[in-house]
């Protein structure tokens, strides 16, 4: 019932802005904004999307509304005019950006991702011509579209995306895109010396996707046995989980607290990382590092890997009908992963590694 109420004071607001101009006469040169406000993942799923639209209309201008960690993510992208942050206090800042984004007169809304209402009133009330989004997962709010690109639930989220610019006539490029600074560059060299190490990453921001640290551990021995240096990485609220597991393994290292940006240049320079099914795994192929990611209660063709070249996946199947998700408190079909298994692809990946 509260969702409804949700829906029905948007919907009435909307009466106000639905207004809409005409059909574009090209998308050549057409202003689009793309919205994506959710998390890490969530935004580098896009970026195939914005690269194809860019590189099949060169003279277009695409602009991007996105959630802090998303305008980390897109602040380097050289496809994207202009970045404009959705906050997480919205509702008060609702009229200036309104107002400020309609200013642009775009042409075209693609909504890739929102968890909140207001993104997607925000995008549909801004007088474009074309409003596209995905059948189904706009929180009942598809009438505010002006297309909605049927999907099924077997769809990759990257395709997804890539679907919304084939309607527009993009041709598909599937890698994903991340762009690094010189100093940034600097700054993940200095810290790892010039050494080429391996990433364990045992976080996520869901319980229920993450491999015991236990098993990270078992698996850490087995590869400092073969003399590969250990990275232990994690965002700063998974401090205490990597320090843990870097003290069972002497001789690792563990990641300080540090900006995203930074995080993503030393992926760039690992030999290999291996992860839980995380936003950081998706930086890690963005930057073009191999990855090794584990999955069970969530599915990698859904959400995994895509068109990556140098990404190996372990799957298991989910071991609860339904999946518990995130009421899980120990993730059982996890525990089907060894670390023997996950060792022996690492050394394979690891065979022309120099390190």
């Amino acid at each position: 019932m509260k969702n409804e109420c949700k829906n029905l004071l948007l919907r009435g607001l909307h009466l106000f802005f639905r207004k809409r101009k005409g059909q574009p006469q090209s998308l050549a040169q057409a202003k689009v904004l793309v919205i994506s406000t959710t998390a890490l993942g969530d935004t580098l799923w896009g970026t195939a999307a914005i690269k194809s639209f860019k590189k099949s209309y060169p003279n277009s201008k695409i602009y991007a509304l996105s959630s802090p960690v998303g305008c980390k993510v897109l602040e380097n992208q050289p496809e994207i005019e202009e970045i404009y942050l959705f906050p997480n206090r919205v509702f008060f800042t609702i009229p200036s950006l309104l107002t400020k984004l309609r200013k642009q007169k775009f042409d075209a809304v693609l909504l890739f991702h929102a968890s909140d209402r207001l993104a997607i009133f925000l995008g549909a009330s801004l007088g474009a011509a074309l409003v596209i989004g995905t059948k189904g997962l706009n929180k009942g709010l598809d009438s505010f579209f002006t297309h909605v690109i049927p999907w099924d639930k077997t769809t990759h989220e990257i395709e997804r995306r890539l679907d919304m610019v084939s309607y527009l006539g993009a041709k598909k490029q599937y890698a994903l895109t991340y762009r690094t600074t010189q100093e940034e560059e600097e700054f993940a060299e200095e810290f790892l010396q010039g050494k080429k190490m391996v990433a364990l990453h045992p976080g996520a921001k869901d319980l229920y996707k993450c491999w015991p640290k236990e098993k990270f551990i078992e698996l850490g021995k087995l590869l400092q046995k073969k003399d590969i240096p250990l990275l232990i990485t994690g965002v700063k609220e998974e401090h205490d989980l990597i320090s843990s597991i870097a003290a069972a393994l002497p001789g690792s290292k563990y990641l300080p607290a540090m900006s995203l940006r930074h995080f993503a240049a030393i992926l760039k320079k690992m030999a290999l990382v291996i992860t839980n099914d995380t936003g950081p795994l998706h930086l890690a192929i963005a930057v073009e590092t191999p990855v090794l990611a584990l999955f069970a209660p969530t599915n990698s063709k859904i959400c995994g890997p895509y068109h990556a070249k140098n990404a190996q996946i372990v799957q298991k199947p989910a071991t609860c009908k339904p999946c518990l998700r995130r009421s899980c408190r120990l993730p059982f079909c996890m525990l089907q992963i060894s670390p023997e298994e996950v060792f022996r692809y690492a050394e394979k990946m690891l065979a022309s590694a120099n390190l």
